[in-house]
């Protein structure tokens, strides 16, 4: 339950700064970064290192991401919400470190609250590198392909799931 108005409040203003008129159509392919399998297409993720145990491997650039600052516990009962901002085809690197000035800055999240930022492609590492551990990273869009290949253009989502995103708007 939200238990702090002023750090929701504070929290969702940011994001609004972020999308404003895009909030809401963040579609859920959503795993976990320890996950073995592509989270739209159900494929074994592949890797480039040949032999490597995947299901120990964790992405590196989020565990590079600073501390958030989450409160509470969730114990599944009351209704968990989804703040969603989505930057479109916005921004540049100053532009983005700026924003996730305000949303590091942002306050606590309450823990039946999840936070997530569409970014485009190009900033996905800039962002996961900066962002606060309790805000999620999704990525504007993925690869139909089951699995990494010539597919120029196109980022699959085994490579997004390798990089730490755990959400996609498809």
């Amino acid at each position: 339950m939200i238990t702090d108005c002023s750090h929701a409040a504070k929290l969702t203003a940011s994001i609004a700064l972020l999308g404003a008129a895009s909030l809401g159509y963040l579609v859920a392919a959503h795993t976990t970064t320890k996950s073995k399998y592509c989270p739209v297409t159900g494929a074994s993720i592949c890797s480039n290192d040949e032999g490597g145990d995947e299901e120990n491997k964790e992405a590196t650039v989020s565990n590079a991401r600073p501390k958030g600052s989450s409160v509470g516990s969730f114990d599944g009962k009351a209704r968990k919400y989804l703040v969603g901002g989505n930057w479109k085809c916005n921004g540049t690197v100053e532009s983005a470190t700026a924003l996730v000035k305000i949303l590091n800055e942002a306050g606590p999240i309450p823990a039946n609250v999840e936070v997530v930022v569409g970014v485009p492609a190009v900033h996905i590492g800039l962002v996961l590198s900066m962002l606060r551990d309790d805000i999620e990273v999704a990525a504007q869009n993925c690869g139909s392909n089951d699995k990494c290949g010539a597919y120029t253009g196109e980022v699959c989502a085994s490579q997004l799931v390798d990089m730490g995103v755990t959400w996609v708007i498809l």
